[in-house]
């Protein structure tokens, strides 16, 4: 079973506990807290680990792009332009 069969098993896990009447929310945080901390869990903490720095690197270069579209727009358009610039750029225009 790769990683990605774990996650998709672990929500539809979490969903359908979601559904019943007795849902805890702070044992179901616990015990995946205590699987992953696990050796068995080991496997998927480190693939958890290597996405979550993934997605905050793709953030962080989202990031940068937009600062940098924002100071190209700035620095063409003039003072006036740099509002206009920045909506235009939130808008993704």
């Amino acid at each position: 079973m790769c990683v990605c069969d774990l996650l998709i098993f672990l929500q539809a896990l979490l969903t359908s506990a979601n559904g019943t009447s007795d849902y805890d929310a702070l044992a179901a945080v616990e015990q995946i807290a205590d699987y992953l901390l696990s050796p068995i869990g080991e496997p998927l903490l480190e693939a958890l680990t290597l996405e979550l720095i993934e997605e905050m690197d793709s953030l962080g270069a989202e990031s940068a792009a937009y600062i940098y579209s924002l100071a190209l727009k700035a620095a063409v358009a003039g003072p006036l332009g740099e509002v206009t610039g920045a909506r235009s750029v939130y808008k993704g225009k």
